[in-house]
């Protein structure tokens, strides 16, 4: 499903990591060959970034990862007063916004899937 492929791509489904090159890449070793050598190549694809974010008791955290597993982004918003955040989506809604704000533009452009996770006690 589509949800279970954006967890997978973000490395949280079943312990498995991201999915593998895409593009070009992928098509180059399909057929076994290696990178080129020659001084015509063909445009770098932009790295691919996914998205988590997760809204908890006390904060809401954003990650964004490449195919790698490597961090591009990391961010936490903490809501302040708990009892007031458990009750008021627009405290939900300002730490979403604030998370999205804080991403460069760089790493959203090249956005392939989301996440969301909520939990809270």
């Amino acid at each position: 499903t589509g949800t279970a492929r954006t967890m997978e791509a973000l490395g949280t489904a079943s312990g498995r990591r991201a999915p593998g090159p895409r593009g070009a890449a992928a098509r180059s070793q399909a057929r076994g060959g290696g990178t080129s050598t020659s001084a015509s190549r063909a445009p770098v694809e932009p790295q691919a970034a996914y998205l988590g974010l997760d809204f908890g008791t006390s904060g809401a955290r954003a990650m964004v990862i490449d195919d790698r597993d490597g961090v591009l982004h990391s961010e936490k918003v903490d809501y302040g007063d708990a009892e007031e955040a458990a009750g008021s989506a627009s405290v939900w809604r300002d730490a979403l916004f604030s998370l999205l704000g804080g991403i460069p533009s760089e790493v959203t452009s090249n956005l392939r899937a989301i996440c969301l996770d909520g939990t809270s006690s």
